[in-house]
């Protein structure tokens, strides 16, 4: 995997360049160096790594779809028709303005606090009730 470190070592300049021309502050950065960083990126295959974008943003992107519904003859969620539906509109429309779906089947309450202390989701939709 290609880091920011990589393109400013081969580029010979600093990884602050580096982050800034990617997330468009390069006012103080000149036109050719901007141009080396891009084709360096483009060269390399760079590409964002979506936990470090995290870590730094406090923002994960990720929206889950947390079911306490469990499925009927040991089906799959989304062999049912209208979660099926209910799951791909929200995956569309996520998508579109930049978020990832995550999906997760929980039956029991201690599950579902396990989930959410362990992913740093920015929502969540759920589907079925939790008595508790």
């Amino acid at each position: 995997m290609v880091t920011i470190k990589d393109i400013a070592e081969a580029v010979g300049v600093s990884c602050t360049t580096v982050s800034n021309v990617i997330h468009g502050r390069s006012g103080r950065v000149s036109a050719e160096t901007i141009s080396r960083i891009n084709e360096a990126i483009d060269t390399l295959g760079y590409v964002p790594n979506m936990s470090a974008r995290s870590l730094v943003s406090s923002s994960s992107r990720v929206i889950g779809v947390i079911s306490h519904l469990t499925p009927h003859n040991n089906e799959s969620i989304v062999e049912d028709p209208f979660h099926s539906a209910f799951i791909g509109s929200i995956e569309r429309t996520l998508s579109s303005n930049g978020y990832y779906l995550m999906l997760r089947t929980v039956e029991t309450t201690s599950e579902l606090i396990s989930f959410l202390r362990n992913w740093n989701v920015d929502g969540l939709f759920f589907t079925g009730v939790f008595q508790d």
